[in-house]
């Protein structure tokens, strides 16, 4: 570290927190990303449900006829079958395609298995059609296929409700997935007194089943009043306010009353239409709630797209913001540094005591630079007061010498004088 100059040592400081906040930004991006991806690919599901809820409806619908059909050994709904098993393949084409462009990223293989699964028991769907054609299966039995399938596509539902994260949807599909099954009893009820009203007496097995269905459609339709929205039991409730739910309550009071003798007196077309009625009048039902869950999935989709645009920005902005100031300081801190370092190398290569750093601010290079120019100023006034002292001392030599001088020729002056008297008398005493 000693080696390396200041600047890369700060430029090596302000990587630091930046790559914390790089990484920070990015972990919350990728959270907004998967909380986005989650949701489109929540309505992408939705999109694939509502498919599956259609096909159910039209395979319940074709389950009753077709009870009704052999039953009564195709003296009723021969003329209506082939419209309904119609619906059905259209319906079966439409699921197929919307299966294929879910988005499967991350989803489990169980979601795989349970739609194949699902689908290839309507691989057996032609067989069934064409032995109920052909009176080689009971009604039961050709009931029980549709049965079977339903159940295999309903079967779907739990598991697209666990690929999503948000309560509010996973408590929005609960509730639809319920409605779907209480709808589906209600499909089993139909197809099952068509076969009751056709042979106009019902066995203590079917009697059994029969109560099943209502208790269990009753309990089901409850739970869906508690747990769904005002606004879809506000809508629910016209719906089942209707005189056709009324009919097929009469209808089954009938059964009641008379199960013992059979008798009934009801046309098992006239069942099978009524209660369809009142079937369709669910099928509103579940597509108000479809389209809410699809809404509020698309509104969270929203925000969470919003959202993550927002955290990329302010990402990008604090992180660009933290560099540029993070290298205007390290800029101002060399600069001062460089300053201060030529400064005194030309004070040093031409011995110019002159020299003076420019002092801006109050931080510690300002401190260091005043300080230099302190110090320059105490080299000046030394190095002043020692050229005056030489002065000094050299003036004091000069007056010396002079006095040395002086003294030195009134000496030789005299011994000039002494020789001379000396001189003189020296002829007087030869003579």
């Amino acid at each position: 570290m000693k080696n390396i100059s200041i600047s890369k040592k700060l430029m090596l400081l302000l990587a630091l927190p930046v790559a914390g906040l790089i990484a920070y930004s990015a972990f919350f991006a990728q959270q907004n990303y998967q909380h986005w991806r989650n949701l489109t690919q929540t309505q992408s599901l939705m999109r694939f449900a509502v498919t599956v809820g259609n096909l159910t409806h039209y395979l319940q619908i074709e389950r009753g006829a077709t009870a009704g059909f052999v039953q009564s050994k195709g003296e009723r709904f021969a003329q209506d079958l082939p419209g309904y098993r119609a619906e059905t393949d259209k319906n079966l084409v439409l699921l197929k395609e919307s299966y294929g462009q879910v988005d499967t990223t991350g989803m489990p293989a169980s979601f795989h298995t349970a739609v194949e699964a699902a689908i290839g028991n309507l691989n057996g769907l032609k067989d069934n059609r064409d032995a109920a054609s052909q009176f080689k299966i009971s009604a039961p039995e050709a009931a029980g296929y549709y049965t079977r399938a339903i159940a295999g596509l309903l079967n779907v539902m739990p598991i697209v409700v666990r690929q999503t994260d948000n309560a509010e949807i996973n408590k929005r599909i609960a509730v639809y997935h319920e409605f779907l099954d209480a709808k589906e009893r209600a499909g089993q009820e139909r197809a099952l007194m068509v076969s009751v009203f056709v042979a106009n007496k019902i066995e203590p097995a079917q009697y059994r089943a029969f109560l099943d269905h209502g208790n269990t459609q009753k309990v089901l339709l409850e739970l869906f009043e508690e747990r769904a929205l005002n606004e879809e039991v506000a809508f629910y409730k016209s719906k089942m306010a209707g005189p056709v739910v009324a009919e097929v309550e009469t209808m089954r009071q009938t059964v009641i009353d008379k199960v013992a003798e059979g008798n009934f007196g009801i046309e098992p077309t006239k069942w099978f239409a009524t209660a369809t009625a009142r079937i369709n009048t669910l099928k509103e039902v579940e597509s108000m709630l479809t389209l809410h869950i699809n809404e509020i999935a698309a509104n969270l989709a929203d925000q969470a797209r919003t959202a993550l645009v927002i955290n990329v920005i302010l990402g990008m902005v604090t992180i660009l913001v933290t560099v540029m100031l993070g290298i205007w300081i390290i800029r101002s801190i060399i600069t001062a540094l460089r300053a201060l370092h030529e400064t005194i190398v030309l004070a040093q290569s031409n011995s110019d005591l002159t020299q003076r750093v420019a002092v801006s601010g109050k931080d510690e290079i300002a401190q260091a630079g005043e300080a230099f120019n302190l110090l320059m100023s105490s080299v000046q006034g030394i190095i002043r007061n020692v050229a005056e002292s030489a002065e000094q001392v050299r003036h004091g030599a000069g007056q010396v010498s002079d006095a040395v001088l002086e003294e030195t020729s009134g000496f030789f002056t005299e011994i000039q004088e002494a020789s001379k008297a000396r001189n003189a008398r020296t002829p007087v005493a030869d003579q």
